[in-house]
């Protein structure tokens, strides 16, 4: 009987401790554009935006070390070329199950040649709606928070998106302005531990007032170093640093990547081990 029980106890050793199952956001490094990569424990894939035409290359080498075989969604925020052109390439060459985009006619060369690409595929594509929630993995949301309005600029229109995974939401913003950020406060109310700063730090956003109600603890900011829009201006990173947020750039650091188990997160990126943030009280 007493070896029966140590063989019990010994097994019962032996038995793995199940990990919670983590979300994986990657923030890539992709020019002076924005392409955001999110894999979910049951590793379903879903792109936001591809960077500038001539990164779409170097956006397919980064999926590929990522293991991505297929896109379950993909997302244009708007149609500005620093955001679709690099979806043309991916288009061209990995199986995109659907696209979701905003209804708005747009007429240049790069807007065309992605258009045309996603036609010659045959993918499904549908614009979504303000406040349509798409459920991920258990427990993993993605909402649209905001429309189209055919009277506001490119930029206005961009669409700006919670995800969200137990306790940890991410805030992803595209090249929405302060107008934009205002009517977001109007119609919701947000807090998000990880913000996605818009237009690349530029200072048509992220005023602080935007800042106090989100209250990041991490502000990601996408863009490439000397580009000629002066990206990211001072006032914002000012805005950020006042609001308590810890500030990554990839113009800096390179591609970003926050996981989470929707209880804290980490963020690491190219030679820095994991920086573990706790949901704050």
């Amino acid at each position: 009987m007493r070896s029966f029980f140590i063989l019990l106890l010994s097994l019962a050793v032996m038995v793995p401790v199940k990990a919670e199952a983590e979300l994986k956001v990657d923030f890539i490094d992709i020019g002076q554009g924005d392409s955001i990569l999110i894999e979910t424990p049951n590793k379903e894939h879903i792109l936001i935006d591809g960077g500038p035409p001539d990164k779409g290359k170097m956006l397919l080498h980064f999926l590929e070390k990522r293991n991505v075989e297929k896109l379950d969604t993909m997302i244009a925020t708007h149609p500005d070329f620093d955001h679709i052109g690099g979806l043309i390439d991916v288009i061209d060459t990995l199986p995109v199950e659907k696209i979701m985009e905003i209804d708005i006619p747009h007429f240049t060369k790069t807007y065309l040649s992605y258009k045309s690409k996603r036609l010659m595929k045959r993918i499904p594509v549908s614009n979504p709606r303000m406040n349509q929630a798409i459920k991920l993995d258990d427990g993993i949301s993605l909402t649209f928070l905001n429309t189209v309005e055919k009277t506001r600029s490119m930029n206005e229109n961009s669409i700006a998106i919670l995800l969200s995974y137990g306790a940890i939401d991410f805030l992803l913003t595209a090249d929405i302005t302060r107008q934009e950020e205002q009517r977001l406060l109007k119609n919701h109310q947000i807090e998000a531990e990880i913000l996605k700063v818009a237009h690349h730090g530029s200072k048509t956003s992220t005023s602080y007032q935007f800042l106090e109600k989100v209250n990041p603890s991490v502000a990601v900011i996408s863009y490439e170093v000397n580009n000629p829009f002066g990206h990211p201006v001072a006032s914002t990173i000012t805005n950020l640093i006042k609001s308590g947020s810890t500030v990554y750039s990839t113009a800096k650091v390179g591609t970003i990547t926050v996981q989470t188990d929707g209880k804290t997160f980490n963020v690491t990126y190219p030679g820095k081990d994991k920086v573990i943030y706790n949901k704050p009280s």
